[in-house]
């Protein structure tokens, strides 16, 4: 098991979350009327996205992770602390539409961030989902930590936005983690 983060540091990055205003509200409603422009013009939004190089630009310091295929970073409008997104570069549409092999590639970057998001913020699990749907959907997975004495179960999936206020603290911490720990090949054994 990981060290967990002294109660002072995880204080300090609980301050990078903050509840949504009616200013975020609108802004994330705004930008959600963008996205189905763009799909009733027959258009990816996450494609357009990605294509505008905005997705990775890293202008907030949210980036957590990027390679050839993939990339993740910290949600704007969270659910709660750490709450990440991992999104395919290459449109596809749902899960079922992966390789094999592209399948794996994502779970590896999947279980990295997961492990560091645990070490980061000390939470009791990382749920993970992927909810794509609607036209033209974009694979993507949200990971989502909960918290010691946080809501248990799904319901974490309903719970009240946040807004992230300051990215770069929360992604520094959680960068470092994936950068001190490589994959794992061993880290798991059969029970």
């Amino acid at each position: 098991m990981p060290d967990c983060k002294p109660a002072v540091e995880l204080v300090h990055l609980k301050g990078c979350v903050r509840p949504a205003t009616e200013q975020d509200v609108r802004e994330r409603a705004e930008r959600g009327h963008g996205w189905k422009r763009l799909v009733e013009q027959g258009m990816c939004h996450t494609c357009s996205w990605i294509a505008s190089g905005e997705a990775t630009s890293n202008a907030d310091g949210a980036l957590l992770f990027e390679d050839e295929r993939c990339f993740a970073f910290l949600e704007q409008y969270p659910r709660g602390l750490g709450h990440t997104i991992l999104i395919a570069k290459p449109h596809v549409p749902d899960i079922a539409g992966l390789s094999d092999e592209f399948g794996s590639e994502l779970m590896t970057v999947m279980l990295r961030l997961t492990r560091a998001l645990k070490t980061v913020t000390a939470c009791d699990k990382v749920y993970q989902v992927t909810m794509c749907s609607g036209p033209l959907s974009h694979l993507h997975f949200q990971l989502i930590p909960r918290l010691p004495g946080e809501q248990v179960g799904g319901g974490v999936f309903s719970s009240t936005r946040k807004y992230l206020a300051s990215a770069e603290p929360l992604a520094s911490a959680i960068r470092g983690e994936l950068a001190r720990t490589p994959n794992r090949d061993d880290s798991i054994a059969p029970v």
